[in-house]
Order: structure tokens, then C-alpha cells, then sequence
């Protein structure tokens, strides 16, 4: 890639982090965790062979990165249909109506506090429910420490927020995205043709939407939480684009239905 774009190896791999905020290897490992994904939530493929098809030699080192990124492993990430259950953040507590947001809650133990800020879109039309999560490396990665979900435009808390040093991510998915949508895959016929040998399944996979697609995003951080103080930060959500690497961390499921079955009263 560093020849092709006529730049020497180390100053090619600073502009491609300068951009997208990664190395080009860890840009790569990301997409192939994202296949992983779409791959388990779309076809009854085995772990083994997703491991092999994006590229890992090792089922073992492909569940440890796996889990370790997305926050479950290939396994539970299938069962639960490629979501995050509720259950799993913070042994699913009530949601509680804070202005416009349900709030969740980090692991007790240390000094807390609270998040608060403005939720904006900068494209008309997307003002659907978003998931706002705090972790703790600029790139997200496992599950959050702290989180809100918030009806769409407003203000928006996350509550009992450890001390530490955060990042803030927040994500959203038009209404109109159907199932496979959420991750990434096309609508139907993925399984069947995903037998049909290697090589066949590799090109049909490669021809599925790409990873941002449908999805807006917004980052802000680092967020430095001390015991006591209360800390502002609007969040500004744009749409996602090639540039960004994949989100990785498992998200629960935010279509209308289910946010309704979890006692999430929608705005109107």
C-alpha cells in the first residue's frame, strides 16, 4: 500500500493513523474482526472456519482478539444474534428515565460521578435512538465502563462513571436498516451460498455492504473523571464513513421492539 501510494513505509503508516486514528495493521485486524461478526450473525458457518476465513491460522488467538475487542466471544456473540444482551451490562439494571436517557452503571467499588451533554445530529433525518458508551482506549474495544441510551436528539446522562480517563462513543442505526443490517450483511441467501466452497463464500462476503454503512457515529475524549466532579461533553453525531475503523465492542440491540421490551419509552 506504502508503494502504491508512493510514500516510504513509516510515513505512509503515520498518515494513515493521523487519519483514521489507526496503524494499517490494526485498521486490518479490526475489518476481519468485523467479518468475524457479520459472518457469525448471518451464517451457520463454524468458528473455526469464520477464524480461517478472515484470515487467523488459530481458532484460539482468533477467540482471545475476538472477545477481548467485541466484549463476548464468538460463541455467545452468535447465540445472543450478534448483539450484546441487555443482562450482560451491569447485570442489567433498571432503566431509569434521567431527562430524555436511560442510564446504566460501571462495576461498584470506586468513587462516582456523572456525564452529561447535549446529543445532536449534523443529518436531517437521523434522530433515532443512540447507545453512548464510555471505555477506556481511544479505540473502543470489549464493553463499557459506564453507558446511556437516549431517544434520539437531547440531553443525555451517564451515571455512576468511575474516576479515570474515558472515551466517549457513541453510535446509532437508521430505523430502515433491517436485521442483517446491523451487521453489515446482506438480507438473505448468505448461508446457502456460504457452503458452496472457500473461494465462492470469500467473494460473496466481500460483497456485502461495507462496515459503515447505515451508522452514525460521534467520539469525544479523552474525559477526565475525578471523584465529585461532574464533567460536560456534547456529542455531535455524524454519518460514519470508510475512514473510521469498525466498531467493535458488542452493542445491545437498539431496534424500536426491543428497546420497548426493555421498558424504553420512545420520545412522542
Amino acid at each position: 500500500m506504502a508503494r502504491t501510494a508512493m510514500y516510504s513505509k513509516f510515513h505512509f503508516t503515520r498518515i494513515f493513523q493521523r487519519v483514521t486514528g489507526l496503524t494499517p495493521g490494526r485498521f486490518l485486524s479490526a475489518v476481519r474482526l468485523e467479518k468475524a461478526k457479520q459472518l457469525l450473525a448471518a451464517t451457520q458457518l463454524m468458528v473455526t472456519d469464520i477464524s480461517h476465513l478472515v484470515g487467523y491460522s488459530s481458532v484460539g488467538t482468533f477467540s482471545s482478539r475476538f472477545t477481548y475487542n467485541v466484549g463476548m466471544s464468538p460463541t455467545l456473540y452468535r447465540r445472543f444474534g450478534g448483539f450484546l444482551p441487555w443482562s450482560a451490562l451491569d447485570s442489567r439494571p433498571a432503566l431509569a428515565e434521567v431527562g430524555r436517557a436511560s442510564s446504566g452503571r460501571a462495576v461498584p467499588g470506586r468513587s462516582r460521578t456523572v456525564i452529561r451533554g447535549n446529543l445532536s445530529y449534523t443529518e436531517p433525518g437521523w434522530d433515532g435512538p443512540a447507545f453512548i458508551g464510555l471505555f477506556g482506549e481511544l479505540v473502543p474495544r470489549g464493553q463499557p465502563v459506564a453507558w446511556s441510551v437516549v431517544d434520539g436528539p437531547g440531553p443525555y446522562t451517564i451515571e455512576d462513571v468511575p474516576e479515570g480517563v474515558w472515551h466517549l462513543m457513541a453510535c446509532a442505526q437508521h430505523h430502515d436498516q433491517g436485521r442483517a443490517g446491523a451487521h453489515g450483511g446482506p438480507a438473505n441467501g448468505v448461508g446457502r451460498s456460504a457452503h458452496r466452497g472457500g473461494h465462492a463464500m470469500f467473494v460473496e462476503v466481500r460483497s456485502w455492504p461495507p462496515h459503515h454503512q447505515g451508522l452514525s457515529v460521534a467520539a469525544e475524549g479523552p474525559i477526565v473523571v475525578r471523584p465529585g466532579l461532574g464533567r460536560l461533553a456534547d456529542v455531535r453525531m455524524r454519518p460514519m464513513t470508510l475512514l473510521d475503523p469498525p466498531i467493535l465492542p458488542a452493542l445491545p440491540d437498539m431496534r424500536p421492539g426491543a428497546l420497548l421490551a426493555q421498558g424504553f419509552r420512545p420520545a412522542g
